[in-house]
């Protein structure tokens, strides 16, 4: 498949964190690839589809590498999955209740970040969410 995720998205490492980005990811640390957050990560897109990938070095990773800033990282999408938002959400809520560093509750409670997950209408919504971690709503997330 061609098609490319449509951006701003979700970039979800489970087991790690989750980030909003606004274009795809060309670099990434030394440290963080050796510690696998590119293992099993998926991106939840602003169409609501929930995008699997593989990634690969264009070189094998030498000793000076450590110490640079950034090392370019390829991250090829698969075919996506459309409806996912459930599936993003319930991804999103596993690592905020994983977090031991208590980085989610910074803004909101952890229990307030996850209903503010659920609740948001749509994936613009959704992703809205991620990247304010809910300092602030805009009208887009419903305060059942």
């Amino acid at each position: 498949m061609n098609a490319e995720p449509r951006f701003p998205v979700i970039a979800i490492s489970p087991g790690d964190s989750f980030l909003v980005i606004d274009e795809p990811i060309a670099h990434c640390s030394a440290r963080g690839w050796r510690k696998g957050y590119f293992d099993g990560l998926v991106f939840f897109d602003s169409a609501g589809l929930l995008w699997p990938t593989s990634n690969s070095l264009p070189r094998p990773l030498r000793f000076f590498d450590r110490f640079r800033r950034s090392i370019p990282v390829a991250v090829e999408c698969h075919d996506p999955r459309a409806g996912a938002q459930s599936e993003a959400v319930a991804l999103l809520e596993t690592l905020v209740d994983e977090d031991e560093t208590d980085l989610y509750d910074q803004f909101v409670s952890k229990e307030e970040l996850k209903a503010l997950f659920r609740s948001a209408r749509d994936a613009a919504a959704l992703i809205d969410v991620a990247r304010n971690l809910g300092r602030h709503l805009d009208g887009d997330v419903d305060q059942d």
